[in-house]
């Protein structure tokens, strides 16, 4: 579904969704045990688009280090 969502457009909103989700339960995980760090992959689509990777380094900044961020294989091979 994610080249389908690339496609479509739909990649960004569900990338920010993936993210809200993600640090609702790394907060909600942290809250009761270790405090962990978890990766999320993001589609090069994402990477060049200036204002999503400011929402998203406003979002992550003051986790220092909590989330990690990966680029999906398929971005990397079609470059």
């Amino acid at each position: 579904f994610v080249p389908i969502a690339e496609k479509t457009g739909d990649i960004r909103e569900l990338t920010r969704w993936v993210i809200e989700r993600v640090l609702a339960d790394r907060a909600a995980i942290a809250a009761t045990t270790a405090n962990p760090v978890v990766f999320v992959n993001i589609s090069a689509e994402l990477i060049s688009d200036e204002g999503f990777a400011h929402w998203l380094l406003d979002r992550l900044g003051p986790l220092d280090g909590a989330i990690g961020i990966e680029i999906t294989e398929t971005a990397v091979l079609a470059n």
